[in-house]
């Protein structure tokens, strides 16, 4: 059994915190929604959640029914929206795995 000779590469303690995270961000880069608005965000450390911009009711609703979407329709097990008792609907589209 050879041992490599290659220094294993540092680790931030946060790592592991912060991977789910910066996958959600890719994940919501295929939303008409976020495109833009995360196309220059990244997720690395802890501090760079301050980086994520806050999302309106507002926000939700201009987007529109697809607009949310970040996913295949092939991919979509479920559909929802809310009530829209306080202004026009939001939708949410969810896969097997969520």
């Amino acid at each position: 059994m050879s041992q490599s000779s290659a220094a294993p590469e540092p680790v931030a303690p946060e790592g592991g915190l912060v991977a789910a995270p910066d996958a959600t961000v890719r994940r919501a880069q295929a939303s008409a929604l976020y495109r833009e608005r995360l196309a220059a965000v990244r997720i690395r450390a802890l501090e760079d959640l301050a980086a994520l911009p806050l999302t309106s009711r507002a926000d939700l609703q201009a987007a529109g029914v697809h607009g949310t979407r970040a996913l295949p329709l092939a991919d979509v097990c479920h559909y929802g929206e809310s009530s829209g008792t306080r202004g026009g609907s939001n939708s949410a589209w969810l896969t097997g795995a969520d």
